[in-house]
């Protein structure tokens, strides 16, 4: 591990942190002196503290936690991912039904209201349909074999198996599913799960930064035991170093700030990058 990149990393999670802090306090801009700060949007380091994470967990989780389809409502609201469309939905989260569900997105597409969230990208992974017909398929073939994925996710106590297990259906890539897994860890399925501490995915900029931090190439391939190695040591070195200024990160914080730390010294280097610019400080 190569300190003086280690050493950047943490500036940049610090600064991102301080960031966040100030903009809580009510504090005036700029909220930083880091002109890259300044002019592109870095989502705050702590996955919990994320706006759509909260009202997934106030507004779903809660609502609909002791439901045997808890699970299902979680992989609508990722599919979905905009709020206003989802209290639409209403009970179309737990008791799905393909015509009130299609019948629900179209009506808003023609008022000329947002349907999908814009914040993550949610495509139909290559086919030739639209939008609102490939959300309605996938999660109708997910809903026909929903008896099946609750038994994995009643019985396996393992966010890894239940990942893997979302994965396997269509329109449920690595980020989705991660996402849904991330959503339900203090629901009643992960809250005891035996590898909630040692799991979390990881793509290809989490990747792109390890490279980095370890001094290897920058497409270097990584096994994924080896990613949870590293990444679980750093996050060891973050808890030792018990900064006052940060609470406790996890592994899905140290992922999730590593692909954006990926991002940051991209901009930094005039590589491209797909992060929006402004909006953040």
């Amino acid at each position: 591990m190569n300190e003086e990149k280690l050493n950047n990393f943490k500036y940049f999670i610090l600064e991102r942190n301080s960031i966040y802090v100030k903009r809580q306090r009510g504090l005036a801009k700029p909220w930083s002196d880091d002109i890259i700060f300044q002019n592109f949007i870095f989502t705050d380091i702590y996955k919990s503290v994320d706006v759509f994470y909260q009202w997934v967990q106030d507004k779903i989780i809660k609502r609909w936690h002791d439901s045997p389809n808890l699970w299902f409502a979680v992989c609508v609201a990722r599919q979905i991912g905009h709020h206003r469309t989802l209290k639409e939905l209403n009970s179309l989260l737990i008791d799905f039904n393909p015509d009130e569900f299609l019948k629900v997105l179209r009506s808003r597409k023609c008022a000329g209201k947002l349907v999908h969230t814009n914040r993550y990208m949610l495509t139909t992974h290559g086919k030739s349909i639209d939008k609102i017909s490939y959300t309605t398929k996938i999660l109708s073939k997910l809903w026909w074999q929903k008896t099946l994925v609750e038994i994995i996710f009643d019985t396996s106590n393992s966010l890894e198996s239940s990942y893997n297990a979302l994965k396997g259906f269509e329109g449920f890539g690595s980020f989705i599913s991660y996402e849904i897994i991330y959503d339900l860890i203090e629901s009643r399925y992960f809250k005891n799960a035996e590898d909630k501490d040692t799991f979390c995915r990881f793509g290809i900029s989490t990747q792109r930064a390890l490279n980095r931090i370890f001094t290897r190439k920058e497409n270097a391939f990584l096994t994924f035991r080896q990613y949870l190695s590293e990444i679980i040591s750093i996050k060891d070195i973050f808890a030792s170093d018990k900064n006052p200024t940060l609470k406790a990160l996890t592994l899905a914080d140290i992922s999730h700030c590593l692909a954006m730390y990926e991002k940051y010294c991209r901009i930094k280097e005039g590589k491209k990058t797909k992060l929006k610019r402004f909006a953040c400080i």
